[in-house]
């Protein structure tokens, strides 16, 4: 009774958040293009957030135990605050104002998906995640469609900076309402919530989290890419850009269901179709096209992130409900951290974002192809080989960067300690020599 209360809930405050994210995050980099940012403006916004995001997951994977002490309290206070912070976002109206806003929605944002995720992976078995998930995303599908409608039509009905501050204004009250039915539910079971002591099969959660990043961050980096450039190269205005957004969010609540009954062994074939997309924006300029372009890649996108849902949830058991919510909210900002980072060089080279974005949507596609043993186009066997080796290696990569790090460091703040010796032993021999020169005079 308890898991069938929690599922709906959860499905409802996921229309409802839908509903305000339609109306503030959606609109976020249409709303930074109008300010006049380019493609390293809207990273350099970013990759704060990412950082933050970063460090929460990691912080959380570390320390497991302490995030499933006072779940309820701490997932409140941060999904409120969350809310929230799109106030201040739509007031600054200078980049460095924005950034300090945006990094704090990021900052609580993390909190909130880490505490949501421990809520699903935490109360369901690996069959019930896999349905919560699929409904979540066909339910926030549904209502972001009413969102993306409404914020289409305010962005083409109001005129000037300040339609920003309505429509962010609006998401923000909706959001708080998501809040307030989220606090309805008794989460007391997740209090102190067993933690494996040590991971396992270390292997298979390694090569579904490289899968996970490079998908993440292919994503990551495509959305920051895209809009921008419809807005300040292609000249869309701000409303034909948010009625594309909504077309994209249409195919996506038609999409998941259909995804869902497909075996994911055939989740490849849509990570192949997302993977040409960013290839093909720059090709031609026309609506329908991009409008075609979005729909498919809105599509196919719902089976490469439900194949790396369906590889978590089956992990979970390995893992721990805390530190699969952990390692999935640290690949998400790693990725945005990522995307952001090569934003800032990349400036306003939009067709070499669309070929990064590409290379590494391929880079998923051969990684669930060859180290994925459930999806893997080679015998199960010899995925796990190849998913073992390129966990040996990047974990002996790691040890051997952290020993010469350490021995860098030690011998850095040696050679600071000698020079500091040194010039004290000038100082005070200069001093001597004053004193003496004095005394004789």
């Amino acid at each position: 009774m308890r898991e069938r209360s929690l599922k709906w809930v959860l499905l409802a405050e996921m229309a409802l958040s839908a509903l305000y994210m339609a109306l503030t995050r959606s609109v976020f980099l249409i709303y930074l293009a109008d300010l006049g940012l380019n493609l390293s403006g809207v990273s350099y916004v970013s990759i704060w957030g990412g950082a933050l995001t970063l460090s929460v997951g990691a912080y959380a994977y570390r320390r497991p135990r302490a995030i499933s002490r006072r779940v309820r309290l701490k997932l409140l206070a941060s999904h409120l605050l969350e809310r929230i912070c799109w106030i201040p976002i739509a007031l600054g109206k200078t980049v460095v104002v924005v950034a300090a806003a945006y990094s704090a929605y990021s900052a609580f944002q993390a909190l909130t998906t880490l505490g949501m995720n421990l809520v699903i992976f935490g109360s369901f078995d690996e069959e019930g995640v896999q349905d919560v998930v699929a409904g979540r995303i066909s339910s926030g599908a549904a209502a972001s469609i009413v969102g993306m409608i409404l914020s289409t039509g305010l962005l083409s009905l109001l005129k000037g900076p300040e339609k920003f501050e309505v429509i962010f204004f609006l998401g923000s009250g909706l959001g708080v309402l998501s809040t307030g039915l989220l606090a309805t539910q008794d989460l007391s079971h997740l209090e102190g919530i067993k933690v494996p002591e040590r991971v396992r099969e270390g292997e298979r959660i390694f090569a579904a989290s490289a899968y996970q990043l490079a998908l993440a961050s292919s994503g990551a980096l495509f959305s920051m890419s895209w809009i921008p450039y419809l807005i300040r190269v292609v000249n869309y205005p701000d409303y034909l850009v948010a009625a594309m957004t909504l077309v994209g969010t249409a195919t996506s609540m038609f999409g998941a269901p259909i995804w869902r009954r497909i075996d994911p062994r055939r989740y490849k074939l849509g990570v192949l179709i997302n993977a040409m997309t960013p290839v093909l924006v720059p090709l031609s300029p026309l609506p329908v096209v991009q409008f075609g372009l979005y729909a498919a890649a809105a599509f196919s996108f719902n089976a490469a992130s439900l194949l790396g849902t369906y590889l978590f949830a089956k992990y979970n058991r390995w893992l721990g409900s805390v530190r699969s919510s952990a390692l999935t909210l640290a690949i998400s900002g790693a990725a945005q951290l990522g995307a952001s980072g090569l934003g800032l060089f990349l400036g306003s080279s939009f067709e070499l974002a669309f070929a990064l974005a590409a290379a590494l949507k391929f880079a998923a596609l051969a990684l669930s192809a060859l180290i994925v043993p459930e999806v893997a186009v080679v015998p199960p066997h010899l995925a796990k080989a190849y998913a073992n080796a390129a966990y040996g290696a990047t974990l002996m990569g790691y040890r051997v960067s952290v020993a010469i790090t350490r021995e860098t460091l030690v011998a850095t703040l040696r050679m600071i300690a000698l020079t500091l010796a040194l010039l004290t032993l000038y100082i005070i021999y200069r001093i001597a020599a004053l004193l003496l020169t004095s005394g004789v005079s």
